[in-house]
């Protein structure tokens, strides 16, 4: 969680983190193991977003996003599908948000 930080900040935050993590290597043995992370980027505010849990699905489903495509990334939310919602949850304004 990063207080005061943009969607381009926490970007910019999980990039390093993946930086961080690229550069570590654990001798193992005769081995070298090296560590990898997915991150999915959620931010508020964001016109889906209207509860704490709406933002850990959101920042969840841009997570597996990371994982489908491939080790070691980070996605945002927003990137997904451009400002839609990863989430499932009907973005205001649109036919399925006014549906009964």
């Amino acid at each position: 969680i990063l207080p005061e930080t943009d969607s381009a900040g926490g970007r910019i935050q999980a990039e390093r983190i993946l930086q961080a993590l690229r550069d570590l290597s654990f001798p193992i043995g005769s081995r070298t193991v090296r560590v990898s992370a997915s991150i999915g980027v959620a931010t508020v505010p964001d016109e889906v977003i209207k509860t704490a849990e709406d933002l850990i699905r959101r920042a969840d489903a841009a997570l597996y996003t990371a994982k489908h495509q491939g080790k070691n990334r980070m996605i945002a939310a927003e990137s997904v599908t451009g400002r839609s919602n990863p989430t499932g949850f009907p973005t205001p304004g649109t036919p399925e948000s006014t549906a009964a």
